[in-house]
């Protein structure tokens, strides 16, 4: 057994990382072939690479800069092109340079405002008589998106002001079947019938002016209170974001929008740290003009833009972008526990075991006009839960990759996701 464990964690270590071995540490680089298995996405094929300058100054585990490469694709039909400059030089600030170009040739899309959009399984199950289709609940979209922030020490501790920029280049259509049906055969092909994408469009739930997707302006400012003793795996303090965005599009067919995202995240552990209980708490409303339905599923905060809610980045167990509407809460609480460290090659190593609830529910409906259609049951939403387990293998603190599986409570919200991709979720 000790041989087996060993042999994984050197292998493991020859994947992730390559760094000095000292207390003043300048530099560490971690690559992972990304051969790794999403429930939403499928299985994801390429590489990923993160690359840590520390300064050479006892600033570890803090870095100075950090450099992430992401070239991946899935069997699903999604393409991430994702590359990240953060660095820490300029004293007290924080500046992120983030460039993507995301593809999804089947994007989830299972309508607004949770459960008054009734989700029906046996409509993409082609062994019931019900099926209609594969592809009924998805959309294809492509997003360019170009972020770049800063965040300001102030003189009060642990605060700081943030201000932001993003471009959104969003592309929606229709599910290019045709394309998807060139490697089928038989029973296999896909229909060429309308997804609910289309029938909203045809419903009038989703304007002619939306329908394409459009290019958008965000402008963001707001306050952070960050008082984490360490960023991959805080074991003790608070980082609370609020944030206002604005929204802004050139095109007159679409109206502008402000918008409102306040992140509250806070951690506890014992005195060694061997265990933590954390929780993260999102609220995210418009609070003036109207939200394109395809800038609802995107989770706002200061270190990265997510696709949400639901789905492996935010309520895990949950479909992708279940739960879509104006005005999103969600919470998901965790208990980590550090049950296995050493070193690995000089290199610090440690296995995390992690137990984990989440819960989202839609507070502010997206508005469409009144329409009598059997996908749409007018209603409250309810709350969406979620529960499972995961692992961390961790190096260097820094390099975390991250095992979740999780299984959902509810019938019209999915069964279960097991999710593969690196970092704690908070």
């Amino acid at each position: 057994m000790k041989k087996n464990l060993s042999l994984f964690l050197f292998l493991l270590s020859q994947l992730a990382t390559f760094s000095q071995t000292d207390s003043t540490k300048k530099w560490s680089f971690g690559i992972l072939p990304s051969i790794s298995y999403d429930s939403d996405i499928g299985f994801r094929y390429g590489g990923l690479a993160t690359i840590y300058n520390f300064g050479g100054n006892n600033l570890y585990p803090d870095y100075r800069h950090s450099l992430y490469f992401e070239w991946t694709r899935t069997t699903k039909g999604s393409g991430t092109n994702n590359i990240r400059f953060d660095t820490k030089a300029i004293p007290n600030a924080r500046i992120i340079l983030d460039f993507n170009y995301l593809t999804e040739k089947a994007l989830d899309f299972y309508g607004f405002n949770g459960k008054e959009a009734n989700y029906n399984a046996k409509f993409e199950d082609q062994n019931d008589t019900s099926y209609i289709s594969r592809m009924f609940y998805r959309h294809e979209r492509k997003t360019f998106f170009l972020a770049a922030t800063m965040q300001q020490k102030l003189k009060f501790a642990n605060l700081q002001t943030f201000f932001g920029y993003y471009f959104f280049g969003n592309k929606v259509a229709s599910v290019d079947i045709e394309t998807l049906n060139s490697d089928l055969e038989g029973n296999d092909k896909l229909p060429d019938t309308p997804s609910l994408y289309d029938r909203y469009i045809q419903h009038g739930i989703i304007p002619e002016s939306q329908k394409n997707g459009n290019d958008f302006h965000l402008f963001c400012s707001g306050l952070v209170y960050d008082s984490r003793d360490n960023e991959p795996n805080p074991t003790r303090g608070m980082w609370i974001e609020a944030l206002y965005i604005n929204g802004i599009t050139k095109d007159k067919n679409v109206k502008n929008y402000g918008q409102l995202s306040v992140t509250w995240r806070q951690y506890f552990s014992t005195p060694k740290k061997r265990l933590t209980l954390c929780y993260r708490a999102i609220l995210q409303t418009k609070l003036w003009g109207e939200l394109p339905f395809y800038m609802l599923p995107f989770y706002m905060n200061t270190y990265c833009i997510r696709n949400g809610f639901g789905g492996g980045k935010s309520l895990r167990g949950i479909l992708r972008n279940r739960i879509v509407g104006n005005g999103v809460f969600t919470t998901n609480i965790e208990l980590r526990s550090k049950i296995f460290q050493t070193k690995v090659k000089n290199q610090d190593f440690y296995i995390s075991l992690n137990g984990f609830y989440d819960l989202g529910t839609v507070f502010q409906k997206y508005e469409y006009p009144q329409t009598q259609n059997f996908y749409i049951e007018p209603q409250k939403d309810i709350l969406h839960t979620s529960y499972g387990a995961g692992l961390r293998f961790a190096f260097n603190e820094n390099f975390i990759v991250a095992i979740d599986y999780a299984l959902a409570n509810q019938k019209q919200d999915g069964e279960s996701g097991l999710y593969i991709a690196l970092d704690f979720l908070f």
